[in-house]
């Protein structure tokens, strides 16, 4: 199971559907950004290619509310 398939798997779920999910991948094509938000997510994060600059995102992304 890749990434929307999984975010379409718990969109579903009665117990998941409410959760906040943020896509977290290599792509970066607007495409399956956009598929990703019709789908029910609620950020799509592009993976950076240091590992500081991904602790910086990902530092970011979970503090923010949803």
């Amino acid at each position: 199971m890749n990434g929307m398939e999984c975010l379409q798997f718990l969109k579903k779920q009665q117990g998941y559907a409410q959760i906040p999910v943020i896509i977290f991948t290599t792509s970066s094509n607007a495409d399956d950004k956009q598929k990703c938000f019709q789908l029910g997510a609620v950020r799509f994060i592009t993976k950076p290619t240091s590992f500081q600059a991904m602790k910086e995102v990902l530092k970011k992304a979970l503090s923010t509310a949803y």
